[in-house]
């Protein structure tokens, strides 16, 4: 991580994690071919990150097609009032 970069509960804002957190709260989670269908990048080191802090389930390696879903914690952080809610972290624009 670059110094500077503020972070909550170790997700920076805006962040491929964060977005991946964002993501799965739709009822039941994502599969591995969802999630790396809608995201570019580093989707494999932001899930091990996420599921060393405990905030995602992952299926068992080779286990293709099973979902991927917020732990309890992961729900947490990112429900409306939480500290990773996307109004409170994700600027947004309103063309008018």
């Amino acid at each position: 991580m670059k110094p500077g970069v503020q972070t909550i509960c170790g997700i920076v804002p805006g962040g491929t994690a964060h977005l991946i957190l964002l993501a799965l709260r739709g009822a039941g989670g994502m599969n591995s071919e969802q999630l790396f269908a809608r995201f570019d990048g580093h989707q494999s080191g932001a899930l091990h990150r996420l599921k060393q802090a405990g905030l995602v389930d992952l299926p068992d390696t080779g286990a293709k097609g099973k979902p991927i879903r917020l732990t309890d914690r992961g729900r947490t952080l990112t429900e409306p009032d939480g500290p990773l809610a996307r109004r409170k972290t994700l600027i947004t624009y309103c063309h008018l």
